[in-house]
Parts: C-alpha cells; structure tokens; sequence
C-alpha cells in the first residue's frame, strides 16, 4: 500500500510539473516569482536569454515526461520504478541544492529574486518523495 501511494503522488506531482514545464515553461517559470519582469531587468536578462532559459525548462520538462510514461509502464510492482523515482527526486534535489547554493551567495541574485521560498518546497518534495521512494524499493525486495 505505502509502495502504491508512493508510485502516484510521484506520478501527479512528476506529471503535472513536466507537462508545465514542457507544454508552457514560461508561465511554469515565473509563478515561481513574485515579479518575473523585475527579476529578468535586475539581473540583466535579454529577452532572447529569457525565451532560452524557458525552451531549456522545455527541454527538462520533455525528460521529466519521459521518466513519467516510463515509470507509469514499469508499474508499482516493479522496483524498476522505483529506482528510477529515487533517481530522479535525487538528482533533481541534488541540482535545487546546487542552485539554492548560489542563489544563497549571490546578494544581487537575492536583491533580484527577494527570496527563494518557491526552492525550499520543491526541495522537501524531492526529499519527501526520494525517502518514500528509497523505502519502497527495498520493501519490495523482500
């Protein structure tokens, strides 16, 4: 049962971020931020920077997709899925560490930014589920 309720919270949260981040990755991006337009003119962004940052977060949201439909094929029984959920929550936090990491050191991406709450978040999703995941791949190999 906890395997199940793992497998689904990862594949509404995992699919509905990617299918955001694929299908408008702009709008995805700037609900993170209080004001986008301020953000971009503080840090310097063109609006050519702005349209690449977003089809590179249309670029992650296909990739997230596709470990979504992989994971849905692989089903709950499989310890498959779950090694690809922790994986993926693992790297994923991984990467949000990273980026909090420099945001944190930055004072002008701060000033820009006026808080990363939208980060801290996506980091105890990942965290949360990566767990959920990690115990329900080894429950399953018992």
């Amino acid at each position: 049962m906890f395997a199940i309720a793992v497998f689904w919270i990862f594949q509404v949260i995992n699919g509905l971020t990617a299918l955001g981040m694929f299908l408008q990755p702009q709008k995805f991006h700037e609900s993170t931020f209080k004001d986008p337009e301020h953000v971009y003119r503080e840090l310097g962004f063109s609006e050519v920077a702005v349209e690449m940052l977003h089809n590179v977060l249309r670029g992650q949201g296909a990739a997230l997709l596709a470990i979504t439909i992989t994971v849905f094929y692989l089903g709950a029984e499989s310890r498959a899925s779950f090694l690809l959920i922790a994986l993926t929550c693992g790297l994923s936090l991984s990467a949000h560490v990273f980026t909090a990491r420099h945001h944190l050191g930055s004072e002008e991406v701060m000033k820009a930014l006026g808080g990363i709450q939208a980060m801290y978040v996506i980091l105890i999703l990942n965290a949360t589920v990566l767990l959920g995941a990690a115990v329900a791949f080894f429950q399953l190999a018992s």
